[in-house]
């Protein structure tokens, strides 16, 4: 039996995640209804190192299942294999492989701002409805810049693509800067 389809993966996976943040919470009533005066920033790191894992499994899903299962977990990163399954695939498939991968390495890189967003934010006791709220901001416009990265093959349209990327970096970078600001007005006291 060969690997789900990856739609099917994907929300198993968004399913799963989403059920654990839920039921982790002493207050499961609490959790349906989200009171925003409570601090949910530390969830993002969770919930956006699993955003960051989904392409990848997306990639590597898409690969086994148009290649027949020739996937070599043994050594997925051999230039050898990699060609392989190149030459096994048609190119749209190909290149939504690539995208995926991609995209899990920009989260990647981006993995280390968002943990100094949430450390910062919370060490300068930034207003938790304000952290909320920009982190949510953050890790919609990371779940519409992967499915894009993914989906968006054309160089006009990427541009959107980066834009996304753009902006939430830019909410790193300001809950990052705001932090300082705070922290360093309070050492000066």
């Amino acid at each position: 039996m060969g690997a789900p389809p990856p739609a099917q993966g994907l929300i198993t996976t968004i399913w799963i995640t989403f059920n654990i943040l839920l039921y982790t919470s002493d207050d499961f009533a609490s959790k349906i209804s989200l009171p925003l005066s409570k601090n949910y920033s530390f969830y993002t790191i969770p919930v956006y190192c699993i955003l960051t894992y989904l392409p990848y499994w997306y990639s590597v899903l898409t690969i086994q299942n148009a290649s027949k299962d020739r996937w070599d977990n043994a050594n997925p990163k051999s230039t050898k294999h990699i060609d392989s399954v190149q030459r096994s695939v048609s190119s749209e498939t190909f290149g939504r492989y690539e995208r995926g991968k991609a995209a899990h390495n920009n989260g990647l890189e981006n993995f280390p701002l968002l943990i100094v967003a949430v450390m910062t934010g919370n060490m300068a006791h930034l207003d938790v409805t304000m952290l909320n709220g920009m982190f949510g901001a953050f890790v919609l416009l990371r779940v519409a810049y992967t499915v894009a990265y993914i989906k968006i093959s054309g160089v006009n349209a990427s541009y959107l693509r980066s834009m996304m990327w753009m902006f939430s970096v830019s909410i790193l970078m300001y809950i990052t800067i705001r932090s300082a600001q705070v922290l360093a007005k309070a050492s000066a006291l």
